[in-house]
């Protein structure tokens, strides 16, 4: 887990980087079918890519 995470606009390192997260922020899961990268949606309706190793699920 990381303090903070910037959520990219595709499940790529070079993806735009659309914003950022912080520890503790609750997140929905939309897209689990990749290996390395999940897609997730936040409260406000913002949506994007994080790499899968950057959080936990509890």
């Amino acid at each position: 887990m990381q303090p903070a995470v910037t959520v990219k606009s595709t499940p790529e390192k070079t993806g735009n980087d659309l914003f950022v997260i912080h520890q503790g922020t609750r997140v929905e899961i939309k897209d689990d079918s990749m290996k390395d990268w999940v897609e997730i949606s936040i409260a406000d309706g913002k949506s994007g890519w994080i790499q899968r190793n950057t959080f936990q699920e509890i």
